[in-house]
């Protein structure tokens, strides 16, 4: 978002010319959706709750994925001593076509049968396999520690492949946050990604480091501002937002 620098009211000189004013925003962010369709069964977290890298976020209906596996289970079952029997008729054929008892046709007709044994279950194995991906995907897990900072999703919600654009649930990492400002170029020439900075939320001071220096300008009336992003660490008892004002200290 394009942000304006000012002078830093009631500082030193000095000091005003060093201090930016920022804003603060989530560091890294997780999109939660889904690569299957189906029913919403159970959301387990609401906006501004803490979950841990691997915990339960959404869960589809799963039954339906259940019903497809045990329905190709059957047909691999069913297809498995029908490549056998083949198997073994091919096998005979192509002794008795060495012996000369039997045509070339034929032994190309027990082929044909064998290949097409073969190719069947291997169709219905790997459309099990599918089916067994897409069981495991029927729920989303937090890939690391994160705080939820949005929700579209509710139980009975359908969720299919016209709507895979929507994200169910968005997470933020809870480590670490970013702080970003707007200053002209000729500025930026002094500053350098990795340099360490101070960022001042209210009446907190953290170490932080340029993680990013602008090079196309965030405004297009009067002087040209370049964005810089900061970024600081986070602990768990830490409640800031995205959006909240801060101060970028340059050294």
């Amino acid at each position: 978002m394009p942000l304006i620098l000012l002078a830093s009211a009631g500082l030193p000189a000095d000091a005003a010319a060093r201090d930016l004013p920022a804003v603060l925003d989530w560091s890294d962010t997780y999109i939660v959706s889904f690569p299957v369709d189906g029913r919403v069964s159970q959301v387990r977290v609401r906006v501004g709750e803490r979950v841990a890298g691997g915990a339960r976020l959404v869960e589809l209906d799963t039954e339906p994925f259940k019903i497809q596996l045990r329905r190709l289970d059957a047909a691999v079952a069913a297809r498995e001593p029908v490549l056998a029997d083949e198997a073994r008729e091919y096998e005979q054929a192509k002794s008795l076509y060495e012996q000369t008892v039997l045509s070339d046709v034929e032994l190309q007709r027990a082929r044909n049968a064998y290949e097409k044994a073969r190719a069947e279950l291997a169709e219905s194995t790997a459309q099990r396999e599918l089916a067994r991906w897409r069981l495991d995907r029927a729920g989303a897990v937090a890939p690391w520690d994160a705080r939820v900072i949005r929700r579209s999703v509710e139980p009975g919600q359908m969720v299919v492949d016209e709507q895979r654009s929507i994200p169910l649930l968005v997470l933020a990492k809870t480590d670490a946050m970013t702080a970003g400002a707007s200053l002209p170029a000729a500025a930026m020439r002094a500053l350098h990604i990795g340099q360490q900075v101070r960022v001042l939320i209210d009446d907190d001071s953290r170490d932080a480091e340029i993680i990013s220096l602008g090079m196309q300008p965030e405004t297009d009336r009067g002087e040209p501002g370049y964005r810089l992003e900061a970024r600081f660490s986070t602990t768990q008892d830490d409640d800031f937002r995205a959006g909240q004002a801060a101060v970028i200290r340059l050294p």
